[in-house]
């Protein structure tokens, strides 16, 4: 699977009542909606939020340009949630390829738009 294909969405301003906020809710068209639930493999950038927890997101950007730093967009990044309990260590900015289940995600404001879960490192990236 290549970026290109996440921008297939939009962002409207939503207020959050609970946190007195607005938030950017995506829109997904119908070339992200039908990535959901599938299976795919993505290569990206490594960025470790949580060593601890083994909470990692990969960016189609180094952290510098990332969604976190730099002027990428939401779309740009997706998390991931290891299959079983990961032990592995990765570092910020490694270039590596990662297969798992594709989901959307539009309500919670806990987790990123995109989720990788069920996550195992593939042996190549591309």
């Amino acid at each position: 699977m290549r970026w290109w294909m996440l921008q297939d969405v939009t962002f409207e301003d939503v207020y959050n009542a609970e946190r007195d906020e607005y938030y950017l809710k995506p829109i997904f068209g119908d070339r992200v909606l039908a990535l959901n639930n599938e299976y795919i493999e993505i290569s990206g950038y490594v960025i470790p939020v949580d060593i601890t927890s083994g909470l990692y997101v990969l960016s189609a950007y180094p952290f510098s340009a990332c969604y976190f730093c730099g002027g990428a967009g939401p779309e740009s990044v997706v998390q991931m949630e290891f299959k079983g309990d990961t032990k592995e260590k990765f570092k910020t900015d490694d270039y590596l390829t990662f297969k798992g289940k594709f989901s959307l995600n539009s309500t919670s404001l806990e987790d990123l738009n995109y989720i990788l879960k069920e996550v195992e490192k593939s042996e190549e990236a591309d």
